[in-house]
């Protein structure tokens, strides 16, 4: 929904200064009047809308990952697109197309390197590769050549580089946890409305 509104208001007057914003789990938008200097924050699925900067106390965020600029700052139109390209990236890993997974990471690592998205798919599909290599091997009884498991180990261990840098960065993975954290969140920003 952020992207549409974006899009929309890109569309209508390109002029107006509205930015994506990327949060744990979710993606919200920011206009930013440059006159008075207000700052509203609105989550276009839920309508709720919050002026000024998100505090930690509305939306709990991992500080490391706002100082090293993961969460809570303005996106480049190019970062907005990075991170809508991760959604295909799921798409084809839910599918099985692991391969088109990868070029799809690729691309929003070559759109956006700044951000840890795309290492982070890229490093799940590289451990999902080299997991279900492994499980077929297992499951068929046909154990792989030393070739075969090196190039699992390979990839699972580059995978894991991938995961570390984003996590060093302050990225958090989608969990319970994360999910109740912005639900709790969203719930004291429209209860201070």
């Amino acid at each position: 929904m952020p992207i549409l509104f974006l899009s929309v208001i890109e569309r209508v007057d390109p002029s107006v200064p509205v930015f994506g914003v990327r949060a744990p789990i979710h993606m919200f938008c920011r206009f930013r009047d440059r006159q008075s200097e207000l700052v509203l924050n609105f989550e276009a699925t839920s309508g709720i809308m919050y002026e000024g900067d998100y505090s930690d106390d509305l939306l709990p965020t991992n500080k490391k990952a706002i100082e090293n600029g993961v969460y809570l700052r303005d996106l480049t139109k190019k970062e907005v697109l990075a991170s809508l390209i991760g959604s295909l990236v799921k798409k084809e890993r839910r599918a099985g197309n692991n391969t088109n997974a990868l070029r799809y990471a690729d691309l929003m690592i070559q759109v956006a390197p700044n951000l840890p998205d795309g290492f982070i798919a890229k490093g799940s599909t590289l451990h999902k590769i080299a997991y279900e290599t492994m499980s077929k091997a297992e499951i068929n009884n046909k154990p792989l050549s030393n070739k075969e498991y090196e190039e699992c180990v390979r990839l699972g261990e580059m995978g894991t580089k991938l995961l570390e840098y984003g996590l060093e960065l302050g990225w958090e993975p989608v969990s319970d946890v994360s999910i109740k954290k912005y639900i709790d969140g969203l719930q004291k920003i429209s209860r201070k409305k």
